[in-house]
């Protein structure tokens, strides 16, 4: 969710997945404009973590490898959380105050543009199945799995199971038999289609 006005349907939402034990990823400003201007404590209620106000500054992040991410937007107003209980999982690229937070199955994304790594690594950890670790564009569904390249290089998709074939949709190659994994080789904005049967 992103929705910076505090609303019944917004707070609902948070009750309604927290309700399913679902994971909830928030991003920047969550609840941040209630019905008496700007608050921090409707962000705190909504997210469960005690949200405060950082110092103005950019919302590129450092994540906890060292990876900077996100778009370099300057701004005045910047969110941090102070809660023993919330796990610190990135900070602010440019003065550091922590930045991106965990507490049991919500996560908050201080900044403005989401980390797809950060994204792929919540998703393994509650069980997601990853097929692509390079960060392309990726689709999978109803037996076909396709992609499309932002970076060239090699691209190995790892199914959930084994398939008797993978077959490419226009070419009609078999790429892989009896796999579960299967590599290709790619250039930047190429979109491949595989067939699996």
């Amino acid at each position: 969710l992103n929705s910076y006005r505090d609303c019944p349907e917004v707070r609902e939402a948070f009750r309604a997945l927290r309700e399913k034990n679902a994971t909830i990823v928030s991003l920047f400003g969550t609840g941040f404009i209630g019905d008496k201007g700007f608050s921090m404590r409707t962000m705190s209620d909504l997210l469960g973590m005690n949200v405060r106000p950082a110092t103005p500054g950019s919302l590129q992040l450092r994540m906890a490898d060292g990876t900077i991410c996100g778009a370099d937007y300057p701004m005045d107003t910047r969110f941090t959380v102070v809660d023993n209980s919330a796990k610190t999982l990135a900070v602010y690229a440019d003065d550091g105050p922590p930045a991106v937070f965990q507490k049991g199955n919500t996560f908050f994304y201080g900044g403005a543009c989401l980390d797809e790594k950060l994204i792929r690594e919540i998703a393994r950890s509650i069980g997601i199945h990853i097929y692509l670790e390079t960060g392309d564009n990726f689709y999978a569904g109803a037996n076909v799995v396709s992609i499309h390249a932002k970076y060239p290089g090699e691209k190995t998709i790892r199914l959930p199971k084994k398939f008797a074939a993978v077959v490419d949709a226009f070419s009609g190659e078999t790429m892989a038999e009896n796999a579960d994994q299967f590599t290709i080789e790619m250039k930047a904005t190429d979109s491949r289609v595989f067939l699996l049967k």
